[in-house]
């Protein structure tokens, strides 16, 4: 029922504020990076626990793969614009660290690096290109389970296919608000970083939703989030100002501005009436 479907959103957004008004009581700078992953797990498994007739919907998404073509071809997008990003700190000169095998030494992952991986920062981004995105999987998951699956078909069934893309995109960003204003989370600034990660995270999810719709599985958005998150934690982060992320982060107007064509282009290929892909367990 429609009631479930709204419980549902609403036990998850207030178990985001409450969690992160935990976050803000112990401090950012005491704040494991486990914690973070926390969050991200935590609406998949509100998902699984509370709506339990989307299981059998779920269980399709996964089971289908996409064509592995498109599939490589997506992942290798994501990790380009996250370098690019990575580029424009050095274009621009707001770099906090060199480039450099110290640098890599401070990878939050880097007791997993083999020696080959950190030798240079070449081998170090093929290292997080082929198997970094292993790191991130699960917590990808647990939030592709809800914006891409259960909040994304129970849109499509109400309001149609590109109302539900531009709707559980927006949703997607917005959800980290109580991130950027409880830890200031990428963004120093709480208002501005506000904005920009809801607007940047919508122009992301937009492309993640209609990839998903296209191959009526979660593969390609739950690898494209893994990829996004090892490139950021272990290359982006690594070397950006955060003052500076509004203009140079993935999430911030460089990111914007390299997702929106694409995203535009994606929901320009959308049928607009179409409910492509109905999910008749989501209530």
């Amino acid at each position: 029922m429609f009631n479930q479907f709204i419980l549902v959103l609403t036990t998850i957004l207030l178990a985001q504020i409450a969690l992160n008004a935990g976050f803000w009581l112990i401090g950012r700078e005491n704040l494991p990076l486990i914690a973070i992953g926390l969050t991200q797990l935590l609406p998949g498994l509100i998902v699984l626990l509370m709506a339990g007739t989307y299981r059998r919907r779920l269980w399709t998404l996964i089971r289908r793969i996409p064509p592995l073509r498109p599939l490589a071809g997506w992942w290798l997008w994501t990790a380009l614009v996250i370098c690019a990003c990575g580029a424009t700190v050095l274009f621009f000169g707001v770099e906090t660290a060199p480039v450099d095998a110290a640098t890599i030494a401070t990878y939050p992952f880097a007791w997993l690096l083999p020696d080959a991986a950190s030798a240079t920062p070449v081998a170090f981004l093929v290292f997080l290109l082929l198997c970094g995105p292993l790191l991130h999987l699960v917590t990808a998951a647990g939030e592709e389970v809800l914006w891409r699956g259960y909040l994304l078909d129970g849109l499509t069934e109400r309001f149609g296919v590109r109302a539900a893309v531009i709707g559980s995109a927006f949703a997607w960003g917005a959800w980290h608000i109580p991130m950027v204003i409880a830890i200031a989370w990428v963004f120093p600034q709480p208002l501005l970083g506000s904005v920009l990660f809801t607007l940047s995270l919508t122009s992301w999810g937009i492309v993640m939703a209609c990839l998903r719709l296209r191959h009526e599985s979660l593969w390609t958005p739950v690898l494209m989030h893994a990829v996004a998150n090892a490139f950021t934690l272990g290359a982006y982060d690594l070397i950006a100002d955060p003052h500076s992320n509004w203009l140079t982060s993935p999430w911030g107007v460089t990111g914007m501005v390299l997702t929106l064509p694409v995203a535009l282009w994606l929901l320009s290929r959308l049928k607009p009436g179409s409910r492509q892909a109905p999910n008749r367990h989501s209530s």
